[in-house]
C-alpha cells in the first residue's frame, strides 16, 4: 500500500492463511509466513516500485513461527520444540503404582493437546488439539481405531471437556468467537457436524467445574464463589446446592449413579493461596442433604484448585473418592478415601517435571485403571536467519539459520 493511499497491490495470493513477518533490512522484499495445517513455511518475495518481482521463494518449510523481527541484517523468530500433551496411562487401583507409564497421545514436537476426557462407556477418548489454524476436537477409539478431528471454528478458548451420556456430543466450557459479551459459557459440540450450541452462560469463573447427570437431563456447574449449581436442561431451573465464600473455584465430580456429588473447598478461616489447606466434601445431588467433609489436607500439602486441574473423581463402585494432593515442590500423589471415612490409600506418585510438580486435567476411565492427564511444558528455541537481499529473493538463494 502506498503511504499516500494512491495504490494497493496484492502480493503472493494463496488460499492458505498467511501473515506478515516484515520487510527485509534493505526494503527490497517482504518476508511472510504461510500456515499449512499443524506447521507452516517462511517465504520471501521481492518488491520493486510497490509491485512484486517474480514469484515468492520458499525460504524454510515445516516449522512454526512466533515472529520477533528484523535487526539490521538478520531475522529472528521463536519456534516451539515441545508442547504439553494429553497422556494416557494404566494404574493399579490397589496402590501398586503405574502398570503402564504415561504416553502422549500426540507428538510432543507438534501441536499442544489439552482436556482429555473418557466417554461414559469408556470406548472413546476426546481431547482438544491447538493447531495454528484453530482448535480441533479429536476423538479416538480406546482400542486404537482411527481418530476424528473436528474443527471448532466458532470457539477460541476451551477450559473443560465432558462427554454427554448419549456419546454423540460433548459439553465444553468455552469462549466463542463474536460472543465476548457472553464470556465463558457451556456449549454442546455435536460430534457429527461439529456445531457448537450455547447451553449456559453468565460469565463462568476461570476453572469452573462441570459435570453432567447420567441421564443427560441436568448439568452441575461450579460457579466460583456463587457456589455449585444444578441446572435442569428441560426447564431451565437452577438450584443452588452449596456455596462457600472462601472457595474461588470448585473441582466437582458426580458419582457413577448420579446420586452424589464430590467437590473441593477451602478450609474455613484460611486465606486462599497455593499453600492453603483444602478439603473434599460429598453431598446428595438433589440438594436435600448436608455437605459432609471426607478429607482435609495438612499444609504444605494441598489440592490444586487452579484451572483444569482435574483433581477429583469417583471409584467405579461409587464408594470412594479419588483425588490428587501435593505441594509446589514435591511430586503429586493420586490417593483414595472411602466416603464413609477411614484411612487414605496412596495409589501412584506422578513424575515431577523440572520443578513443576503440578498434575493437570486428570481423568479416570470407568474401569478405574486407565487414566488420562496432561504432562509436559512448552519448550522453545530462538533462531536467527541471515543472507537477505533483493537478489537473493529473486534467485532463490538459500538462507542459513
Amino acid at each position: 500500500l502506498a503511504v499516500d493511499g494512491s495504490q494497493e497491490v496484492e502480493v503472493a495470493l494463496h488460499p492458505a492463511e498467511q501473515s506478515m513477518l516484515g520487510w527485509t533490512p534493505d526494503g527490497g522484499a517482504v518476508l511472510f509466513y504461510r500456515h499449512d495445517g499443524t506447521s507452516g513455511s517462511i517465504w520471501q518475495i521481492a518488491i520493486e516500485d510497490g509491485h512484486p518481482v517474480g514469484k515468492a521463494i520458499l525460504i524454510e518449510s515445516d516449522l512454526r513461527v512466533r515472529s520477533i523481527g528484523f535487526s539490521r541484517d538478520a531475522y529472528f523468530f521463536g519456534t516451539p520444540v515441545e508442547s504439553a500433551q494429553v497422556h494416557t496411562a494404566m494404574i493399579d487401583p490397589s496402590g501398586g503404582g503405574f502398570l503402564a507409564d504415561p504416553r502422549p497421545v500426540g507428538d510432543p514436537g507438534s501441536s499442544r493437546t489439552d482436556h482429555g476426557a473418557w466417554s461414559v462407556d469408556g470406548s472413546q477418548l476426546a481431547y482438544v488439539r491447538q493447531e495454528p489454524s484453530g482448535l480441533m476436537l479429536v476423538v479416538r477409539a480406546v482400542d486404537g481405531g482411527e481418530e476424528r478431528a473436528i474443527p471448532l471454528s466458532t470457539l477460541r478458548w476451551i477450559g473443560e471437556v465432558v462427554w454427554a451420556p448419549d456419546g454423540e456430543s460433548v459439553l465444553v466450557v468455552a469462549v466463542a468467537n463474536g460472543r465476548s459479551y457472553v464470556g465463558r459459557a457451556v456449549y454442546r459440540i455435536d460430534l457429527t457436524s461439529g456445531d457448537a450450541t450455547f447451553v449456559l452462560g453468565e460469565e463462568l469463573e476461570l476453572g469452573a467445574g462441570l459435570a453432567v447427570a447420567p441421564d443427560g437431563q441436568a448439568l452441575y456447574v461450579g460457579k466460583g464463589r456463587d457456589g455449585i449449581v444444578r441446572y435442569d436442561l428441560s426447564s431451565g431451573e437452577e438450584t443452588l446446592l452449596y456455596a462457600d465464600s472462601l472457595t474461588p473455584n470448585y473441582q466437582i465430580a458426580l458419582s457413577p449413579d448420579g446420586q452424589m456429588i464430590a467437590f473441593s473447598g477451602r478450609v474455613s478461616g484460611r486465606v486462599p493461596s497455593p499453600g492453603s489447606a483444602n478439603r473434599i466434601l460429598v453431598m446428595p445431588t438433589d440438594g436435600r442433604g448436608e455437605a459432609r467433609e471426607v478429607f482435609r489436607t495438612e499444609a504444605p500439602q494441598h489440592l490444586d484448585l487452579r484451572r483444569g486441574s482435574g483433581i477429583i473423581a469417583w471409584t467405579p463402585d461409587g464408594r470412594g473418592v479419588l483425588f490428587v494432593r501435593g505441594s509446589q515442590s514435591e511430586p503429586h500423589v493420586l490417593s483414595r478415601i472411602s466416603i464413609d471415612g477411614g484411612p487414605v490409600t496412596d495409589i501412584v506418585d506422578f513424575p515431577c517435571d523440572g520443578g513443576d510438580c503440578t498434575v493437570m486435567q486428570l481423568r479416570i476411565h470407568p474401569d478405574g485403571r486407565r487414566i488420562t492427564l496432561r504432562l509436559g511444558k512448552p519448550i522453545g528455541e530462538i533462531w536467527m536467519m541471515t543472507g537477505f537481499g533483493v537478489g537473493d529473493a529473486a534467485s532463490g538463494t538459500s538462507r542459513s539459520r
